[in-house]
């Protein structure tokens, strides 16, 4: 039996290819006025002048995404949107900039409060 045999249909990814997580909504782009291009301008130009400019080991830090409609980010998501990248928007642009088949490591929440209490937490060192 393989190892995949033994995986729920219900389970998430741990690890999602670059190519898929640039594909999702991002939240950042409300800051853009919802313009998507010049969000990941933005991101690539901080990421030129910065560690993730190198992203040959990969990412380590996961990409933070949020499932369903959450009232704290409701005003960031539009409803049909089911799911989204909330933090990690660097990454995902490095990483598909890099290799778009990169497998990322990525969070999955379900509600703001919890999403928010895992990003204040989390390390600020590495990428």
């Amino acid at each position: 039996m393989a190892a995949s045999d033994h995986v729920s249909p219900h389970q998430l990814q741990m690890f999602m290819p670059a190519r898929e997580l640039y594909g999702l909504h991002s939240l950042d782009t409300a800051a853009f006025g919802g313009d998507v291009g010049r969000m990941r301008s933005a991101k690539r130009r901080v990421n030129s002048m910065s560690k993730l400019s190198d992203v040959s080991e990969g990412i380590r830090k996961p990409v933070q995404l949020i499932h369903g409609s959450d009232e704290s980010i409701a005003r960031f998501k539009p409803p049909e949107v089911d799911v989204a990248v909330v933090n990690g928007n660097h990454r995902v642009t490095a990483a598909y900039d890099a290799n778009p088949d990169m497998e990322v490591p990525v969070e999955h929440y379900d509600s703001g409060d919890k999403l928010f209490g895992a990003m204040r937490q989390q390390d600020e060192s590495g990428w």
